[in-house]
């Protein structure tokens, strides 16, 4: 399996228990797995990085209708 060297494998709460995949060989898991499966932190933590995509996911269609408008 080839290494992955992204830096989004890091991208993990700290002293949360949940490996921060510094090797890179990791399979990624999508946030709704992590919320079905993971651990209650990975759930907590999931959770509240999916709220944060829906706010800018948000702010992003404001932005666009703000601009035909």
């Amino acid at each position: 399996m080839k290494n992955n060297h992204s830096s989004y494998y890091r991208n993990v709460p700290g002293g949360s228990g949940i490996n921060p995949n510094i090797r890179g060989e990791m399979v990624a898991v999508t946030l709704d797995d992590m919320v079905d499966t993971g651990s209650r932190t990975q759930r907590r933590w999931a959770l509240k990085e999916l709220r944060k995509l829906a706010r800018e996911a948000l702010r992003e269609t404001r932005k666009s209708v703000g601009r035909s408008a």
